[in-house]
């Protein structure tokens, strides 16, 4: 009876320190705190957005010079079925994340959590850090994806409204918006095989 009532004791410390660090998680807390926006500019991510934004900027401006009217007039429905498919890819993070928890053990995670003298082990708590940085980067995907779609909003509106920029500041911002749009999609494309090797880490 003793060991069982020293297990279930165990058990809450552990649940209490993985709630704790939960608790002290938030989506842009957590992005500044571990300096996540850094890869913006620092990950492989970041390099494929650069060339895929160059590549889709030269295509562009080629098709203008060929002929503005039919691509001013053929870029609103294009912006509008590729807000449509980010909307899907924010549903699908969402789900490959909740995919990825409903197949973890609760029980087995808690397992691997060792303490010593009150303290949790390095170990340990690398290993919990490794888990809930991953399972938050599929929070931050769907997060960067919500914010390209308001970008994709505000591309659109500023196609069909009668604004006037120099050319170029249009081009400086349709890069960056290209390129965040670009990194957004991506990113969340390579966190597909966090799916398959995460529940065989415990």
């Amino acid at each position: 009876m003793l060991g069982l009532d020293n297990q279930q004791l165990l058990k809450q410390k552990r649940l209490k320190y993985i709630r704790r660090l939960l608790k002290e998680q938030s989506f842009f807390k957590t992005i500044v705190s571990t300096e996540r926006y850094k890869e913006l500019y620092t990950e492989k991510e970041a390099f494929f957005a650069l060339i895929v934004t160059i590549f889709i900027t030269g295509l562009c401006s080629a098709l203008y010079i060929v002929s503005p009217y039919n691509f001013i007039q053929f870029l609103p429905p294009l912006i509008s079925s590729i807000i449509a498919g980010y909307i899907t890819l924010i549903a699908l993070s969402l789900s490959a994340l909740a995919l990825v928890i409903s197949s973890l053990s609760k029980d087995s995670f808690l397992e691997h959590i060792e303490f010593e003298k009150d303290l949790v082990t390095k170990k340990s708590q690398e290993l919990v850090v490794k888990t809930i940085t991953i399972l938050y980067r599929f929070y931050f995907s769907a997060g960067f994806n919500v914010i390209s779609v308001f970008l994709l909003v505000f591309i659109y509106l500023y196609i069909i409204l009668p604004f006037s920029t120099p050319v170029w500041l249009g081009i400086i911002i349709s890069m960056l918006l290209i390129y965040f749009i670009s990194f957004s999609l991506i990113f969340t494309l390579t966190l597909f095989s966090s799916c398959i090797k995460l529940p065989f880490t415990f």
